[in-house]
């Protein structure tokens, strides 16, 4: 029997933080199957679903109560970020293979870029028996971009903030923070494809342990669309579906320079 489910939910509550929304929905069955670093898919019921379901990171899970992290960027998220308490929104998942927990004793290191934070809640929660060594590095446009990351601290996790106008932490982007990472680090990363290719490229130069969330286009979730195709660095094997395979590759497992 499949593990993953779809079910209509009800949103139950709602969070806003500069263009991030986070959509807190009452699905039981996802929040006791998912893992850290999961997704599901998520769209409108019909008639006002004008568009295919979308791939959204598991944010948070609280009891029965599954969270999800929206940027408002385009119109579907939109029309997620215009949605009020007691709304149903359609839900597949859990999907995709989720982060490796085994630590090993390490230090961890998260490296977002923008909304790219958002399955690191759900990976920090999932490590806290392991350890209390987690710093969170999150770079962002500028302080808006940056203000969904309250729970971050509420968790107790360190944040070092880069953004680019200058306009909180350090200028300039969060690939300019990771300067001191080794081989001692696990480090997890997930944002926009040029950072995941910067950090992969510093991970493989210095043998550091690195996991890479990635995003694709998808229009299934289930490895059937083909959208979400990535190459791996031997050209004789099969591309790879960030769906079904991923979203979650270790830095060896993908090819992300072109």
């Amino acid at each position: 029997m499949s593990d993953k489910v779809f079910r209509t939910c009800p949103i139950t509550r709602l969070e806003r933080f500069g263009r991030e929304t986070v959509l807190w929905i009452q699905a039981p069955d996802i929040a006791a199957k998912a893992v850290a670093g999961q997704f599901v898919m998520v769209g409108l019921p019909r008639p006002r679903a004008n568009f295919l379901k979308r791939a959204i990171s598991i944010h948070a899970i609280d009891g029965a109560e599954v969270a999800l992290a929206v940027l408002t960027v385009g119109d579907v998220s939109v029309a997620l970020s215009r949605l009020t308490v007691g709304d149903p929104v359609e839900v597949i998942g859990p999907l995709g293979n989720g982060f490796d927990l085994d630590i090993q004793g390490r230090p961890v290191a998260m490296v977002a870029g923008g909304i790219g934070h958002a399955p690191f809640r759900f990976l920090a929660a999932a490590l806290a028996d392991q350890t209390k060594d987690i710093t969170l590095y999150a770079g962002g446009r500028d302080r808006a971009a940056l203000s969904g990351l309250g729970w971050a601290d509420k968790m107790g996790l360190k944040t070092v903030l880069a953004s680019e106008d200058g306009s909180i932490g350090q200028g300039g982007y969060v690939t300019d923070l990771l300067g001191d990472l080794s081989p001692a680090t696990q480090v997890y990363v997930c944002g926009p494809l040029p950072m995941l290719r910067s950090v992969q490229a510093l991970a493989l130069a210095r043998a550091i342990p690195c996991q890479l969330s990635l995003e694709g286009k998808m229009a299934c979730g289930v490895g059937v669309c083909l959208g979400c195709t990535c190459a791996r660095p031997d050209p004789t094997e099969a591309y790879a579906k960030v769906c079904t395979d991923g979203p979650v590759f270790w830095a060896e497992e993908v090819k992300l320079d072109g």
